[in-house]
Order: C-alpha cells, then structure tokens, then sequence
C-alpha cells in the first residue's frame, strides 16, 4: 500500500515537472573564430522536456535531429534552455576528433544559437530563429 502511493506521488511530481515543447529553428547567419560572418541556411528540430524544477543543475532534457550531439541534458527556465554536448566524431581522413556543440535557445524571442568546435580549437557560431512546431496528425 505504501509502495503504490509513494509510486503516485513520484508520478505526480514528476509530471509537475515535466514540460514539452519542440520548435523548428532556421540558421540565418555563421561567424567563424576569425570574426567572418555571413549568411547561412539549414534547420534543425529540438524538443526539450523540463525533467527537474527550475533552478535544479541538469534539469532539461534537450533532443536535437542532429547527431551526433542528439540528446543531452542541460539547464533552463522560462526564459532560456541552453546546453552542451561532447561528442567523439570521425572525420573524412578516418581521424577521431571531440566535437563540442553548444546549444542555447531564448524562449521569449525565439532566437537560437549553436556554437560548433572540434578539439577545442576554432568554433563556428550559427544563429537564428526558432518557431513552435506545429503537430500534425
């Protein structure tokens, strides 16, 4: 008895917690480490899920359509969710290089940031903006 209403209650608050949303971000702009920027095209999807309260380290889960980096955990609350993923990649030589992806989303404005470095040298920044996806059945 006491096992099942501890089992709802875990439940309960886990749902107090949990909060879904997904958008779609277009990239519209990049700058490399040198300071050159320009224009950018691409997409990427993220749905994010509030598994801790505010203000708990590690509280969102963060999904992304991109591997490698295409689930990790990071922080948020009501006006940003951002994170960081660590990846080993292989490049097109066959050479293994640590991929560092940091995402950061403003959830006011719906602008995005991504910021891309291998091996902690050089990083590339996309920026753009994010829509709410709309679900379609």
């Amino acid at each position: 008895m006491r096992a099942g209403i501890a089992l709802a209650l875990c439940l309960i608050s886990t749902s107090v917690f949990a909060e879904d949303a997904i958008v779609f971000c277009k990239y519209e702009n990049s700058i490399d480490d040198k300071g050159k920027s320009g224009p950018t095209s691409g997409e990427v999807l993220v749905s994010f899920t509030f598994v801790l309260p505010v203000g708990k380290p590690k509280n969102v889960r963060i999904r992304t359509n991109k591997p490698p980096c295409s689930e990790f955990i990071g922080k948020g609350d009501d006006a940003k969710i951002e994170g960081t993923c660590i990846s080993a990649v292989v490049n097109s030589a066959g050479a293994k290089a640590r991929m560092t992806r940091t995402l950061s989303l403003d959830r006011t404005s719906g602008a995005f940031q991504e910021k891309v470095q291998f091996d902690g040298k050089g990083s590339i920044v996309h920026t753009g903006q994010c829509t709410l996806a709309n679900k379609k059945f």
